[in-house]
């Protein structure tokens, strides 16, 4: 059952009873004026953390699969979970500065995944010694798909029906529709979508050509042009058939010919 530790003030905590009955793991509130919402037909389990500091939020829309979600947002962070989205295993969000992740409806992280609106450090420019590197919220649309191991850092946009593959490093905008890998992640498709159920994999038919009559010529495209070899390919054969004509000349006792420039 989900345990939730409150030491704050106005802090307000709405959570579905039976939501409550079905998760595991724990709230933490150890600032005033959060928010906390968890709608109904959530279920998590016992590795579930959320901890909010003060004047932070988090709302849950419902039907989402929780896994070990922990969530950290000390100050001002705000998390938005749309409904029918899951984290499968571990995935962390982290709110070490003041900002926002916003995740749509139906979407799906596998495990070991961090998702951060910091850098969690200060960069500072050595002239100016001043801090460089600023937060930035985070927005991941309707039915997006989060590959294993993959992080999603500050500033990122993901487009709806967006499948990120495993490992990826997501630093940026990235276009809906599209599978996208890599460091930083890149589309590699366009244009494809996905669902939660494993459909039956259909590979495609491929017409049988008739068996080839014994000693019958491969056929020739009449319709393709002549195109003569390259260069490198004319001067190899000419130089191999030279030395060829040399072998034989020795071995006829011929006398040799005067030497003619290998064009």
């Amino acid at each position: 059952m989900l345990t939730i530790e409150n030491t704050g003030q106005r802090n307000v905590i709405e959570v579905d009873q039976d939501s409550a009955e079905t998760m595991g793991g724990s709230v933490v509130l150890t600032g005033d004026d959060n928010h906390l919402v968890i709608g109904p037909g959530c279920r998590s389990h016992d590795g579930l953390r959320l901890e909010l500091g003060s004047n932070s939020s988090i709302r849950l829309d419902g039907r989402t699969t929780l896994g070990n979600l922990f969530v950290h947002a000390p100050q001002d962070g705000h998390l938005h979970v749309g409904l029918d989205s899951g984290f499968n295993g571990a995935v962390r969000i982290l709110m070490h500065e003041p900002g926002r992740v916003e995740i749509g409806n139906g979407s799906l992280f596998a495990g070991e995944i961090d998702i951060t609106v910091s850098d969690m450090h200060s960069i500072i420019d050595a002239t100016t010694e001043k801090r460089i590197n600023p937060p930035a919220d985070i927005a991941i649309g309707n039915r997006v798909w989060v590959g294993q191991r993959s992080m999603v850092l500050k500033g990122s946009q993901i487009g709806d029906g967006t499948v990120v593959g495993a490992m990826s490093l997501v630093r940026g905008p990235l276009p809906g529709n599209s599978i996208c890998a890599g460091t930083p992640a890149r589309v590699v498709r366009s244009g494809v979508t996905w669902r939660f159920n494993l459909l039956p994999w259909e590979p495609a038919v491929v017409a049988d050509e008739p068996p080839a009559e014994p000693g019958a010529a491969h056929p020739v495209d009449a319709d393709a042009e002549d195109v003569p070899p390259p260069t490198w390919l004319r001067r190899t054969a000419r130089g191999a058939l030279n030395r060829l004509r040399a072998a034989g000349r020795a071995f006829r006792g011929d006398p040799k010919p005067m030497p003619r420039p290998d064009r």
